[in-house]
């Protein structure tokens, strides 16, 4: 026991030099920059059901990626492949292997922590990036862009446009707020009670 709180308060001392070392536009811009992969990263993997098993043979197009396309029963199925997928990769792979961190962020050499300096478990990534992300903001997230479809899916069309605006709306704020907190938290940081810092 008295090994592991040694750990822990050195890992949590090491975090809090690493937040208030580092040059915070460095980071602003790492961070911009991991966003950018990981989106294309989730995209690529949102795509894996269409490419490989739903289309049948037809050409993708636009409407490829759309739930609506498919009807109910292949539609709920696509969502939740792509919800499986996102899981894996926003959650699973930064809470369990590469501690906190996806592709993106490893690429940018940065990481996700608790705000008490200690490696994110999987519930934080949950309240991250599924809650966060995914929910409250949403605008430029997978999980978001198919959570809103299933309104389509669901015949809740009126919902639609207002659920979509609005969660632009959320995430472009949550990016202020990122820009403007000297630990470059944003709102699903907040959320998660997560921060990002530079990976050491």
């Amino acid at each position: 026991n008295m090994g592991k709180k040694k750990t822990g308060k050195h890992q949590r001392k090491t975090n809090e030099l690493s937040i208030g070392m580092y040059d915070p536009l460095k980071l602003k811009v790492r961070r911009a920059g991991a966003v950018i992969i990981d989106w294309y990263v989730a995209s690529v993997l949102a795509a894996i059901p269409v490419t490989f098993w739903l289309r049948g043979g037809e050409s993708i197009h636009t409407g490829s990626f759309d739930l609506n396309t498919y009807g109910m029963e292949k539609g709920l199925i696509f969502a939740c492949i792509v919800f499986i997928l996102s899981f894996l990769y926003y959650v699973a792979v930064p809470g369990f292997v590469w501690h906190g961190q996806t592709l993106g962020k490893r690429i940018c050499g940065i990481r996700v922590i608790r705000m008490d300096g200690y490696e994110v478990s999987l519930w934080d990534m949950v309240k991250r990036e599924v809650i966060g992300a995914g929910i409250v903001e949403g605008g430029f997230s997978v999980i978001g862009t198919y959570l809103r479809q299933l309104l389509l899916l669901f015949g809740l069309v009126s919902l639609f446009t207002p659920a979509k605006y609005l969660s632009y709306i959320v995430t472009v704020s949550s990016i202020i707020v990122t820009l403007f907190d000297k630990k470059n938290r944003a709102i699903h940081d907040r959320i998660g009670n997560t921060v990002v810092i530079r990976a050491l």
